[in-house]
């Protein structure tokens, strides 16, 4: 995985239906599902269904949440029918990285999540006012929950 924003991630409803919709737009093949998965976010606990799969270096990620803070994710679809963009994800490969992006993103945005699991790190900051969108700065070890997510 190299370093930068390499993540497009879609929040929905309809996690089956999402997947199918990108993979056949998109030529992606099977994602990495990982259902009924516990994150912390704004307020506390999510849980949701999460599917991850790469596409020549670009991870699609797709969240469908379930229950917990479910409004972080869902306050973004409004009135789409299946599917709405929530977030550009960075990769840094290593903490002194990811921690000077953070200092930067402090400065500029409200960092509304930080949070510490899978063996990293991630946090996001709330660019909306200006990009529309949350940007997600996350260090993982690659061997962590990355592990096995398809690569097309």
């Amino acid at each position: 995985m190299r370093e930068g924003y390499l993540q497009h991630a879609y929040v929905t409803r309809d996690f089956d239906a999402t997947i199918a919709e990108l993979r056949r737009v998109h030529g992606i093949g099977p994602f990495k599902e990982m259902r009924d998965l516990t994150i912390n976010v704004r307020s506390g606990p999510v849980t949701g269904h999460f599917g991850l799969a790469f596409l020549n270096g670009t991870q699609f990620e797709v969240i469908a949440p379930q229950s917990g803070d479910v409004d972080f994710y869902l306050e973004a679809l409004a009135d789409q029918p299946l599917m709405q963009f929530h977030h550009h994800g960075r990769y840094f490969p290593d903490r002194p990285g990811f921690d000077a992006a953070m200092a930067r993103a402090r400065d500029r945005w409200r960092i509304v999540v930080e949070e510490n699991a899978f063996g990293g790190t991630y946090a996001y900051a709330d660019a909306r006012a200006e990009f529309g969108h949350y940007l997600e700065y996350y260090c993982f070890d690659p061997d962590s929950h990355f592990e096995g997510v398809p690569v097309y």
